[in-house]
């Protein structure tokens, strides 16, 4: 059985910007939970039943938003957020797993006549973590993503 748990709050006071939070959760109530440390070198599974290759148990995400951009749109707006993810079988005898993870990713823009500058940082701290390829590279795994900087620059016509 698969359920699931999306929640969101904006709280917007009058003159002061908004304030939103959003959290999103999948859970897995059938099986239970797995005992595992932290730390980057793959860890030996216990085998208690095969689990899917390449598919944590958990992940989830927080952000907040805070928006303080007038009604015609000028202003500035920043945002941060968690990503985590649980460690995940490399393959399917669930004999090795990758090490669980989190990220933080934030965001800026200011929009002023109708352009826009935006600043996005994903990965903020450089956090280095471990992805399973399963399928062509049964197995393995690869690294995760490095830190991106991204710059967006727009115009509204």
């Amino acid at each position: 059985m698969l359920e699931g748990v999306i929640a969101g709050l904006a709280v917007r006071r009058a003159g002061a910007g908004r304030l939103g939070l959003r959290h999103a959760r999948a859970l897995n109530l059938q099986q239970p939970p797995r005992e595992s440390s932290p730390g980057r070198v793959l860890q030996q599974c216990r085998s208690d039943g095969s689990k899917l290759p390449g598919v944590p148990r958990h992940s989830g995400g927080i952000w907040v938003d805070y928006d303080a951009r007038a009604d015609n749109g000028d202003g500035w707006r920043a945002g941060a957020g968690l990503h985590a993810v649980s460690s995940s079988p490399l393959d399917q005898m669930n004999t090795y797993k990758t090490a669980g993870y989190a990220t933080v990713n934030a965001s800026a823009s200011h929009t002023q006549d109708a352009m826009t500058y935006a600043l996005a940082v994903k990965n903020l701290f450089d956090t280095e973590y471990d992805l399973p390829m399963y399928g062509y590279m049964g197995g393995r795994v690869v690294p995760g993503a490095e830190r991106q900087i991204l710059l967006n620059i727009s115009k509204r016509f």
